[in-house]
């Protein structure tokens, strides 16, 4: 894809939103299988189950990071519209090699740091603002940033403090949902495939789910 072609498409706020809804759909589905088999297997736990387990729930946090990072940048370039700018650099012979958006308010250090896109979101929306409140919201970004930007790629992350127990995710990621949402309602994919699924939020999933490994 030429870099004329990636340009229009990264200015599309639905383009965002979508890609967003994907993502939490795939993490949705991951976690789901995962703290169903545990709940099967309980009775005969193994270092092999355990490890599979723990790093499905790895695994789900950096979709879920890469969704809530996605609809934010997606929400950013909806309501900011011309003062967005995306920083594109490619070969001579047009070919992609990286791009990065650049907007008012947000240091290009923080661009993927999802504390810093919440709340720039937060500034135009009281809904975000009041949830980014909760005693537990800020901590939660941190660890899925940190999931996004080091534990996914590196053998070591720079701040072994930040990782929680999965039982803590699965708490805390009523609060993700919420705020994904928040921010996908309006999207016509949110409308046209509907919510994500919800099992996880019921006591069974969460019960089944508070048994996984610590930290």
């Amino acid at each position: 894809m030429k870099a004329s072609d990636y340009f229009q498409l990264v200015s599309n706020s639905e383009a965002w939103l979508y890609r967003s809804i994907g993502l939490r759909a795939a993490a949705d589905r991951l976690l789901e299988t995962a703290v169903t088999q545990r709940s099967i297997e309980e009775t005969r736990e193994s270092f092999v189950n355990d490890f599979a387990y723990c790093e499905a729930c790895e695994a789900a946090k950096l979709l879920y990071g890469l969704s809530l990072e996605t609809a934010l940048k997606g929400i950013i370039v909806q309501r900011n519209g011309s003062s967005v700018g995306v920083e594109v650099e490619m070969t001579g012979e047009g070919k992609l090699i990286s791009v990065k958006l650049r907007t008012s308010g947000l240091n290009p250090a923080q661009g993927n740091h999802l504390c810093a896109l919440a709340r720039l979101v937060a500034e135009e929306n009281r809904a975000v603002s009041l949830m980014l409140r909760h005693v537990r919201m800020t901590p939660l970004l941190d660890e899925l940033s940190e999931a996004v930007l080091w534990r996914s790629r590196y053998p070591v992350s720079p701040d072994p403090a930040a990782k929680t127990g999965n039982g803590s995710f699965l708490e805390d990621r009523r609060l993700l949902v919420r705020l994904l949402d928040e921010l996908q309602k309006d999207s016509v994919w949110f409308r046209f495939l509907g919510k994500p699924g919800t099992r996880l939020g019921s006591e069974r999933y969460t019960r089944a789910g508070l048994a996984g490994c610590s930290p």
